[in-house]
């Protein structure tokens, strides 16, 4: 992990799965916007505590695993406070909720959250400005890739994204985009584009977005997304039951026998059915008992002419 400075109060901790934000409070003392990977979470303890660093709050901008896995481990280390999304925190309080949202017990013993729960202190679900120890923080809420993924700008005006924009080098190797509601994501991405005179870290990746690099990022992110709903429907046979589409597109990606992975997987896909089934483009119902997805021809239904363009 290494530390890209990027104002005189705010940092960006880069790490393998996911970054860190650092805003100083003073020299010994941060707050972390997200706190990366339960993998990780013993060395970005070692690292702050080589660095002579006390965490004095945590703010997450989501509930996935890879932005909330040292929340457990920094609380019980510094008793600081953390905030996060309401409705993501749900799974992250009581990791028995999120195994019981993927409806098996196929993935029960891998503790995604680790093995003991952390305390959420602020739920943040549609207020402008969070007051953390006299220092003003600019919330905006952003759903799309989470039910309520906030993005979080410091004082000093930088912005973190989290994962409503994927960097560069992940559109060019993502395989399926992890997304809840793909119509607001689209929304999330505009909004985010409209955020004026900030520094953008995002929450993979190394690469911090000037201004000016912004909208051309947001382009890219709103084709990644609009290529995948398209390659979906491609991948749909003229009627076509869900395990058949995610066969499909287990061979085409790769997706291999990783139960949680097909999951999460499994989850983005439905995503993308329910925004072509909105526009038209399929009809979603019951055969012989069976859900099944139904493509619907472009003449009948000009509300999704242009759908397959490039």
């Amino acid at each position: 992990m290494h530390l890209i400075s990027l104002t005189p109060k705010t940092a960006l901790l880069v790490m393998k799965y996911a970054n860190a934000g650092l805003y100083y409070l003073s020299d010994h003392e941060v707050i972390l916007i997200d706190t990366g990977h339960v993998r990780e979470s013993r060395q970005l303890l070692a690292w702050l505590t080589e660095q002579a660093l006390t965490v004095r709050y945590i703010v997450n901008t989501h509930g996935h695993i890879d932005h909330v896995g040292g929340n457990y481990l920094l609380q019980a280390h510094f008793g600081c406070e953390i905030a996060m999304p309401y409705i993501d925190h749900l799974y992250c309080e009581d990791s028995s909720r999120y195994y019981m949202s993927f409806v098996t017990t196929a993935i029960d013993g891998l503790m995604v959250y680790g093995e003991e729960r952390f305390r959420v202190d602020t739920m943040l679900n549609g207020q402008e400005t969070l007051e953390i120890l006299g220092h003003t923080f600019r919330l905006m809420t952003m759903p799309g890739h989470t039910p309520n993924h906030h993005v979080v700008i410091t004082p000093d005006h930088v912005c973190f994204i989290g994962d409503v924009l994927l960097d560069d080098t992940r559109l060019a190797t993502a395989k399926v985009g992890v997304v809840t509601q793909l119509e607001k994501h689209f929304e999330s991405i505009e909004a985010v584009r409209n955020i004026r005179g900030c520094f953008f870290a995002v929450g993979h990746g190394a690469h911090v977005y000037l201004p000016e690099e912004l909208s051309g990022l947001c382009d890219r992110n709103r084709a990644f997304f609009q290529r995948q709903y398209r390659e979906v429907l491609k991948f749909l046979s003229p009627e076509s039951t869900f395990d058949a589409l995610m066969r499909t597109i287990g061979i085409q990606y790769g997706l291999g026998k990783n139960v949680f992975k097909y999951y999460v997987a499994e989850r983005s896909i439905k995503a993308y059915l329910a925004y072509l089934e909105s526009i038209a483009a399929i009809r979603i119902h019951v055969v012989d008992g069976v859900l099944t997805y139904t493509v619907q021809l472009p003449a009948a239904n000009p509300k999704h002419h242009g759908i397959l363009r490039a």
